[in-house]
């Protein structure tokens, strides 16, 4: 399975505790170092307005630029992702190793805005490996067949009211689900 479809799969759990997990000091250094990069609200609206300008030009030259910058830039992190969140999986009828404590208050410091800055990167990078196919419809981004698209929207919108950030036109998945406004959602026309 390629990274970017083991960061969709871990980010659900991430976002109820896959950081938790025991590993090394250096993975926990490595993971505070990046998360602080990561809690950038207004980054996250700005690299989702790039996205979607890319997306909506069929700009597959750029997608891959900005998919070899966020490997370049954001591989170590989200390879820790991955192997923290394996480190979460023990095997059928074996318990679940000791949550590490520096993870612990690291899982406890990454909010919404973190993980939406995360759930952007995989949805780049699903798209540029040929994982996901995005389609444009009402001028929103939706991946079929992925529900990270929905997760960033929900993120994104947490993030949005906890930060008190300027209202910002959602480009990338649907917020009806948790809003109840569903007149942004393209499947409910």
């Amino acid at each position: 399975m390629g990274i970017s479809l083991k960061l969709a799969a871990v980010l659900p759990a991430l976002i109820v505790a896959v950081l938790a997990s025991p590993a090394r000091a250096i993975d926990a250094q490595l993971l505070a170092a990046a998360a602080a990069s990561y809690r950038d609200g207004a980054a996250a609206q700005q690299l989702e307005d790039r996205i979607a300008d890319l997306i909506e030009a069929g700009d597959k030259a750029g997608l891959e630029a900005l998919a070899s910058q966020i490997e370049r830039e954001d591989g170590p992190f989200l390879d820790a992702l991955i192997a923290l969140a394996e480190q979460d999986q023990a095997p059928a009828g074996e318990a679940k190793p000791a949550p590490g404590s520096e993870l612990a208050r690291l899982a406890s410091a990454l909010g919404p805005c973190h993980q939406a800055n995360i759930a952007l990167r995989i949805i780049v990078l699903l798209i540029s490996n040929g994982e996901a196919e995005p389609v444009v419809r009402n001028g929103i981004v939706m991946i079929d067949g992925s529900e990270i698209d929905s997760t960033y929207a929900t993120l994104i919108h947490i993030c949005e009211n906890v930060n008190a950030l300027p209202a910002h036109k959602a480009r990338i998945g649907s917020r009806c689900y948790f809003t109840g406004a569903c007149g942004d959602d393209p499947d409910m026309d």
